[in-house]
């Protein structure tokens, strides 16, 4: 290969590196620029008005969880009553042996 071919394709490409480099740099500053302005600009309406469905939603669903958590007490109370009356109606176990309730 020629040198002369070599050299102006190593500055043409070290020349593009740099000025691809510099682009971004100065897009980066740039986006960062207005990034500064939104945080620090007041939410608009519609903004407020998604975060207060947002929480209307959330505390909809804390609302349904707990009934939930509700049902899963109740049913482990029903069981802790009724599963030693079962168990000794039954036939007897033999020692060592666990038997599950399923």
């Amino acid at each position: 290969m020629n040198q002369d071919a070599v050299e102006a394709l190593s500055v043409f490409g070290g020349g593009a590196l740099i000025a691809w480099a510099a682009a971004f740099a100065w897009a980066k500053w740039l986006k960062h620029r207005y990034d500064e302005y939104r945080l620090n600009a007041p939410p608009s309406p519609v903004d407020a008005e998604r975060i207060t469905r947002l929480e209307q939603a959330v505390e909809a669903l804390a609302v349904e969880l707990e009934r939930v958590g509700e049902g899963q007490r109740y049913a482990v109370k029903l069981l802790e009553e009724r599963l030693p009356q079962r168990l000794q109606s039954g036939r007897t176990n033999e020692p060592g042996r666990i038997v599950t309730p399923h």
